[in-house]
C-alpha cells in the first residue's frame, strides 16, 4: 500500500515563494485580526537580529495549536464572521509565512479560558527542512503559570537578512507603511510597526491645504438607497446630481451576499503639489487612488477602480487625483474566487460585472464633475457679468445726480446776477432770506 507523503522542505519552498515581506506581515497580522485582538505590535529590530510580532488576542489552547500547525488545513470559512469580524484566510498556511523572515520561530500564547496559563513552542526551520515527512513531526508545547497578559507572542530569529532588509526599505516609503499599518479597516484594531524603536509613517489624514483642493464627491447609492438599480451621486460644491446605473451594469448590487460600498473625492492639485496629500493614497505611478477594501482587508491586487476610464476621450473629463475608499463585503466563499495569496480575482463573468459597474461610477462620475464644474462656470460668469451691468447703472444713477446737482447750482448763480442789478441791497436781503 502506498501512501502521500509531505516533506519538511516544502514549508521553506511555501514561505520562500510569498512574493514579498508585505504579504507575508498581512498573514501575521490577520491572524491576529481574527484571533480578536485590539492591537498588535511589530518591532523589526535589525541590531538584535529578531522581529517580535505581539497581540492581545484570546490566544490558544493545545488544539487550536494543534490546527495552527496542520499544513494547508484550516476551519476557516471565507466571508464568515467570528466575533464580529470578517475571516479572510482559509489556506491553513498564514502562520508559516513567518518563515519568510527568519529560519526559528518560537511562540508564546495564553489559554483563551485562563490567561495565567502560558504555552511555548518552537518551530526549526533547519530541522523541519531535514523531514522526509512532517506528519511524522512531533512539536513539543511547554505548559506554565503565572503568566501575565493575554495574546500571543511570536519571535522570529536567525533571520533572513535580505528579506528583512528588503522589507524595512519597504517600510521606509510613506505610502507603504501607512497601507500596512491601516491594512485592516477597523478602528477597533491598531497596528504599530518600529524599526529598531521607531514608528514607521502613517500617514492617512488630509491637511487643511489638501482638503481645499477638493473639487467633487462621488458616491455610491445602493439599491437599498434609491428605488433604483443603483445611482451614483455627484456633489460638487452646493451642487448635486443623481446618475442611475442602467440594470445592465447595475445588476451585480442585486447579488445576495454581496454589498458594494464607495465614497470617492476627487481633487484638483493646481500649484499645490502631490506631496500635501496623505500618503496613504500614493501609489508608485505617483498618482492618488482610492482605497479598495474586501471584507474590511486591503487589496492590492489588480487594479479594480481605474481613474484613466476616460482617458480615452476628452482629456478635461479625467480627473486623475482621487482619494478615498471602495469597500466590497462577501459572506459567501463562492461569490468570487482568489488566488491563494488573495492578490488576484480569478477571471469569472462575476469579476466582469463588478469592473463594469466601477468603470461606469469612474466614468459617468468624473464626466458629471466636468459638467457641474462647467455648470458653475457659466453662472459665475452670468453673475459676473450682471455685477458689471448692475455696477454701471450704479455708476450712471450717481452720475446723473451729481450732474443735477451741478445744474441747480449754476442756475442759482445765474438768478443771483441777474436779480441783483436793478434793486441792489434790497434785493440782497431778499436772496439771503430765501
Amino acid at each position: 500500500m502506498a501512501q502521500i507523503r509531505v516533506a519538511g522542505k516544502i514549508i521553506r519552498e511555501i514561505s520562500e515563494q510569498i512574493p514579498n515581506g508585505q504579504l507575508a506581515m498581512t498573514k501575521l497580522i490577520k491572524n491576529a485580526y481574527e484571533a480578536n485582538a485590539n492591537s498588535i505590535k511589530i518591532s523589526i529590530n535589525t541590531v538584535g537580529s529578531d522581529i517580535i510580532i505581539r497581540d492581545d488576542g484570546s490566544g490558544m489552547n493545545d488544539n487550536e495549536i494543534g490546527s495552527l500547525l496542520n499544513l494547508s488545513h484550516s476551519d476557516k470559512i471565507f466571508g464568515s464572521k467570528v466575533n464580529g469580524r470578517y475571516v479572510s484566510g482559509e489556506k491553513g498556511l498564514g502562520f508559516f509565512s513567518a518563515f519568510k523572515f527568519g529560519r526559528m520561530i518560537s511562540v508564546d500564547t495564553s489559554d483563551p479560558d485562563d490567561s495565567s496559563i502560558k504555552r511555548s513552542f518552537k518551530l526549526d526551520m533547519a530541522e523541519i527542512g531535514k523531514t522526509s515527512d512532517v506528519s511524522n513531526l512531533d512539536v513539543p508545547v511547554e505548559k506554565s503559570t503565572n503568566n501575565k497578559g493575554k495574546g500571543t507572542i511570536i519571535r522570529i530569529t536567525r533571520l533572513n537578512v535580505d528579506a528583512v532588509k528588503l522589507f524595512c526599505k519597504s517600510l521606509s516609503q510613506a505610502g507603504f507603511s501607512s497601507r500596512l499599518t491601516n491594512i485592516i479597516d477597523d478602528t477597533s484594531f491598531s497596528i504599530n510597526i518600529l524599526v529598531d524603536g521607531v514608528h514607521v509613517a502613517d500617514d492617512y489624514i488630509e491637511n487643511d491645504k489638501f482638503k481645499q483642493a477638493r473639487i467633487a464627491t462621488i458616491s455610491l447609492l445602493g439599491p437599498d438607497e434609491v428605488d433604483t438599480t443603483g445611482a451614483v451621486l455627484v456633489c460638487v460644491g452646493h451642487e448635486k446630481s443623481k446618475i442611475q446605473i442602467p440594470q445592465n451594469i447595475g445588476r451585480i448590487l442585486n447579488t445576495k451576499h454581496l454589498k458594494l460600498w464607495a465614497e470617492i473625492s476627487v481633487y484638483r492639485l493646481q500649484g499645490l503639489g502631490i506631496d500635501y496629500a496623505p500618503k496613504i493614497y500614493l501609489f508608485d505611478d505617483h498618482k492618488l487612488h482610492p482605497l479598495v477594501y474586501i471584507n474590511d482587508s486591503l487589496f492590492e491586487g489588480e487594479g479594480l477602480y481605474n481613474v484613466e476610464v476616460n482617458a480615452s476621450g476628452k482629456t478635461n473629463r479625467v480627473f486623475r487625483q482621487q482619494t478615498g475608499k471602495i469597500s466590497l463585503y462577501l459572506d459567501k466563499p463562492d461569490i468570487l474566487s482568489f488566488n491563494a495569496d488573495r492578490t488576484r480575482i480569478i477571471d469569472s463573468t462575476r469579476l466582469r460585472e463588478l469592473k463594469a459597474l466601477l468603470d461606469f461610477i469612474s466614468s459617468e462620475g468624473q464626466s458629471e464633475v466636468r459638467r457641474l464644474i462647467d455648470l458653475q462656470s457659466k453662472s459665475h460668469e452670468s453673475s459676473k457679468r450682471c455685477m458689471v451691468m448692475l455696477l454701471a447703472w450704479t455708476v450712471l444713477i450717481i452720475m446723473k445726480r451729481q450732474m443735477a446737482v451741478i445744474f441747480r447750482r449754476r442756475v442759482k448763480v445765474q438768478l443771483w446776477v441777474v436779480k441783483q442789478s436793478p434793486e441792489g441791497e434790497k434785493m440782497e436781503r431778499r436772496l439771503n432770506c430765501c
